[in-house]
């Protein structure tokens, strides 16, 4: 019973259209049963009827499209507000017919204080109950993520969102005056491709740096010691360089199978390293998986620390206490 009420609260904008329809090609004979002067068969030309059968058709294909536009802008929407001293901007869609079934104004990912490992704990339980509230009360299985948090809470959330679901993106375009919400383009007209190169020094410690942002040097990883790295960068680097659905995808699985391509036997411990879109954080996270793949320690940048990655997340650790990887102090116990 339920699937059943879920696909008829999904589909009542085709049994609306449809009965719409039969009505309306039907309006001559329930005129003269009705007594309709106005549409009174023995007055009307054949010509006349065809043509009121034709506009109707017409009618009712236009409902039909119009319903079936409005069903495709029927999801979720995955709403991320911002980090401590930042918030996404109250803007309203200027697209007319850019509407949500339901809309998760929810992942507001705020932690007190950055240099304590509780609070980052505590910030996460609270983005695990929000996601579970939410994921309850979700009828429907599209989703529209946008706006940006600390790396290591995207990445978790995109976890949390099983592969199966349809998702769209937007993506939040930040310059010195403003901060706003725009769509993804389809496709890209530029030439921009991705890049790789593994560094081997035989350690059995994997740093894997995607940078599309801007590229992550090599002085900022000093605090790891020596490693093996996995570079995976962009030709063009920027803000706005993931600026379609397709790029967005396209780089996803480029990146996904070259992570995949990894011997991971060889190591011990996996860290990534991402200078890169919000959305494309959000979906690698989707992407690989906490079952199949193996234990990432996620990073957060912090431009003012001692250490530029002073805390992360480990996306395979049972006890949620144990995911929170803290580096604030002087010693590297990580």
């Amino acid at each position: 019973m339920g699937k059943i009420a879920k696909y008829l609260k999904e589909s009542w904008y085709w049994i609306v259209t449809l009965v719409i329809g039969i009505l309306m090609i039907f309006i001559p004979n329930i005129a003269q049963i009705l007594n309709w002067s106005i549409f009174n068969l023995e007055k009307l030309s054949e010509y006349h009827l065809i043509t009121i059968v034709g506009v109707a058709f017409c009618i009712v294909a236009i409902l039909m499209l119009v319903f079936h536009f409005l069903h495709l802008r029927n999801y979720c929407i995955i709403k991320v507000d911002g980090m401590k001293g930042k918030k996404l901007p109250n803007q309203k869609s200027y697209y007319p017919l850019d509407i949500a079934k339901q809309e998760f104004d929810c992942y507001s990912i705020f932690i007190d204080d950055e240099k304590s490992k509780q609070s980052i704990y505590e910030a996460y339980c609270e983005m695990k109950g929000m996601f579970k509230t939410n994921n309850e009360k979700c009828l429907y299985d599209k989703y529209l993520f946008y706006g940006y948090t600390y790396t290591p809470f995207l990445f978790m959330l995109g976890q949390m969102y099983s592969d199966n679901r349809k998702y769209y993106c937007f993506h939040m375009q930040q310059t010195n005056q403003s901060t706003k919400r725009v769509r993804l383009k389809r496709k890209s007209k530029d030439d921009n491709n991705l890049i790789d190169a593994y560094h081997e020094n035989n350690k059995e410690t994997l740093i894997i740096r995607v940078g599309t942002t801007v590229t992550i040097n090599n002085m900022n990883i000093l605090q790891f010691g020596e490693t093996d790295v996995l570079d995976i960068t962009s030709n063009k680097t920027g803000t706005e360089v993931i600026d379609s659905i397709d790029r967005l995808n396209d780089w996803c699985d480029i990146i996904v199978k070259k992570i995949r391509n990894i011997d991971f036997a060889r190591y011990s411990k996996i860290i990534l390293l991402l200078a890169t879109s919000a959305e494309m954080v959000f979906l690698l996270g989707k992407r690989l998986s906490k079952n199949s793949d193996p234990n990432f320690y996620v990073y957060h940048y912090d431009v003012n620390a001692k250490n530029p990655y002073p805390w992360a997340l480990a996306s395979k650790m049972v006890n949620d206490y144990d995911k929170v990887v803290y580096l604030y102090k002087n010693d590297r116990n990580y």
